[in-house]
């Protein structure tokens, strides 16, 4: 074989191989991204899973302070109606103590 036809196709079977190198590694470095990118879809993912967490017991504990406030308005009303109905029986025993007092005198 000549050398001219020699050199022709070692070139195209070095360029081949340069090829072969180039995609390898092109193809490790998307192995790495992908590996990269699914660990922080796994965290991402387990961030959320606290927050859902996180939400639902904040949502839970809002509707518990709902209805403590509710509680406590209809314990104050309910206290008021007694603190008015105290001062009445009250001033009703002062005005009975009055009168028979007049009556003693």
């Amino acid at each position: 074989m000549e050398l001219a036809a020699v050199s022709p196709l070692m070139k195209e079977m070095v360029d081949i191989g340069s090829g072969f190198i180039g995609f390898r590694d092109e193809a490790k470095s998307l192995r790495e991204a992908l590996h990269l990118a699914e660990k922080r879809a796994n965290d991402l993912e387990k961030k959320l899973k606290a927050s859902e967490k996180a939400r639902k017991k904040a949502e839970k504990d809002v509707a518990g302070v709902k209805d403590l406030r509710e509680r406590l308005r209809a314990a104050k009303n309910a206290l008021s109606g007694r603190e008015a109905k105290l001062s009445q029986r009250e001033a009703d025993i002062i005005v009975s103590l009055s009168s028979k007092l007049a009556l003693v005198k």
